[in-house]
C-alpha cells in the first residue's frame, strides 16, 4: 500500500470523525478497537469472506461493486464506532460472535455461517451505516480513491 493511499485513508477517516485514528496492520484482518477509537486496516486482506455478497444479496445494496473492498472495510469499521452507542450486545449474541470467530478456512466460505456473522446486530448496523454514508457522500467518496 502506497503512502498516498494511506494518507487518503487517514484523510477520509478524519473527515468523517476527528476522534478516530487509523493504523495499518498485516495478516490479522481489519477491526475497530473500541478502547482507543482506532480503525485497524489490514492492507493484505483480500478475502472478503462473503461481505460483498452479503451487502448485495441481503442488504440489497445495488452499488456494492462500484466501490473497493478497502473502502467498504474502512466504512464498515467506522460504522462500528458510529453505531456502538445504540448497541447493547446480549449474551447470546456475544457467545455466537465468539463461536463464529473460531471458524476455519472452510467455514468462513460457507454462506450460512457468513450470514450468521454479518447478521449479528453490531455487524448489521455497521454495514447499514456504511451503506447510508456512501449514499449521502457520493461526491466525497470519488475524491478519495481507495
Amino acid at each position: 500500500m502506497t503512502k498516498q493511499i494511506k494518507d487518503n485513508i487517514k484523510k477520509l477517516v478524519k473527515s468523517i470523525d476527528e476522534e478516530l485514528s487509523v493504523t495499518f496492520i498485516c495478516g490479522v484482518g481489519s477491526y475497530f478497537e473500541t478502547a482507543t477509537n482506532t480503525i485497524n486496516i489490514d492492507y493484505t486482506d483480500i478475502d472478503d469472506c462473503g461481505f460483498r455478497r452479503h451487502l448485495k444479496e441481503v442488504h440489497k445494496c445495488d452499488f456494492t461493486y462500484d466501490y473497493s473492498l478497502m473502502l467498504w472495510t474502512i466504512l464498515h469499521e467506522i460504522g462500528h464506532y458510529e453505531t456502538e452507542w445504540e448497541l447493547l450486545e446480549n449474551q447470546a449474541e456475544a457467545e455466537l460472535r465468539f463461536l463464529l470467530s473460531l471458524a476455519d478456512e472452510t467455514d468462513v466460505h460457507n454462506t450460512a455461517i457468513q450470514d450468521k456473522y454479518y447478521n449479528l446486530t453490531a455487524e448489521w448496523c455497521a454495514t447499514e451505516w456504511a451503506i447510508e454514508w456512501i449514499k449521502d457522500n457520493k461526491k466525497l467518496v470519488e475524491k478519495f480513491k481507495i
